[in-house]
């Protein structure tokens, strides 16, 4: 009887060592809801994001009128700044390293105060003879900015239009000076979003049906992978600028594969700030949080894993129990 015990209990610990290790292996890369806020606003005015972690500040913009700014809390969603009314109007943010907050349209980048709302104008873009230029990033570091520049051809009346059939040329500029840093000259005509990665040293660019990453201060190009994004999503670096992220999922430059899809509810304003994924969806911010970083994984990181490890040392302490208690009764027969 003591046999049939320890023999069903060996293969109870066995079985369950193996179901939390694959527990742990099916959600290495696993995409989770690690935490919900209210959002503040309505569901139909999704607001633009952007996220400091060394702060913990979440920023979140509003881009219909009337236009408005709030500042909150990154972890409880406490509201601390709440901005309303007149301003330079910006449709994106981002993020800057230094801590500061930079907003930008078709047509201007502006460096916003997180404590009055203010806002500073760093670079005006234009719609006038002889280039059209349409500001489509600002890099974290907040010294780059990406323009797209297509040939405009002036009217009579003194205004101009992009002329027909005219390629685009993106580049990046200094925001400071105004200095031209990289120029990618494509056969392409029509104007896509782009992105920095977060060190600010690669640059990713839809062109037609792929994807392209360069390192534009080496101008090499690291990835051209075929991928097509819907025309409402702007896409998102991975630091490690190996991934992006698009309208619901996460692709692998390197391949081209989804590497997961992700239920957001379609909203546009996704941002990717290191590890975390945040989206508005149904007037809450979710962060989205992916359990394996690549490069920094450890199945120390998952409750699976330390069940796993105590079930492993119970089975081991059971087989050395019952080891001992066969032993003790061998010496007693003797």
């Amino acid at each position: 009887m003591t046999r049939l015990r320890f023999r069903l209990s060996t293969l109870l610990l066995l079985t369950a060592c193996i179901a939390a290790g694959l527990a742990t292996q099916n959600r290495r890369s696993a995409w989770y809801v690690s935490k919900s806020i209210p959002s503040g606003f309505q569901v139909q005015n999704a607001p633009r994001l952007a996220a400091f972690e060394e702060q913990d500040l979440l920023v979140c913009l509003k881009t219909s009128n009337p236009n408005r700014l709030v500042v909150r809390r990154l972890s409880t969603g406490e509201v601390l700044h709440d901005f309303k009314g007149d301003r330079p109007r910006v449709n994106f943010l981002q993020a800057g390293q230094d801590g500061k907050l930079y907003g930008f349209s078709v047509y201007r980048v502006t460096r916003i105060d997180l404590t009055t709302g203010e806002s500073t104008l760093l670079m005006k873009g234009s719609d006038g003879p002889p280039e059209s230029l349409l500001v489509k990033a600002v890099s974290p570091d907040g010294r780059s900015a990406l323009i797209a520049v297509q040939d405009v051809v002036e009217l009579p009346n003194g205004r101009g239009i992009i002329q027909p059939s005219t390629p685009v040329t993106y580049r990046v500029c200094d925001l400071a000076s105004g200095e031209l840093r990289w120029e990618l000259p494509i056969t392409g005509k029509y104007v896509r979003d782009g992105a920095f990665s977060s060190d600010g040293k690669r640059i990713g660019l839809q062109i037609d049906n792929r994807f392209e990453v360069w390192d534009y201060e080496s101008n090499v190009q690291i990835y051209d992978t075929p991928l097509i994004f819907s025309g409402l999503d702007k896409p998102a670096l991975f630091p490690d600028g190996k991934r992006v992220f698009s309208g619901d999922a996460v692709y692998d430059l390197r391949t081209g594969l989804m590497l997961s899809r992700v239920e957001t509810g379609g909203f546009r304003s996704a941002i990717v700030n290191d590890a975390f994924l945040i989206e508005q969806s149904d007037g809450q911010l979710h962060y989205w949080l992916r359990r394996r970083v690549e490069g920094s994984w450890s199945p120390l990181n998952f409750p699976e894993a330390w069940i796993t490890g105590a079930l492993a040392i119970a089975c081991v302490l059971n087989i050395v129990g019952y080891s001992r208690l066969q032993r003790s009764r061998d010496r007693h027969c003797y």
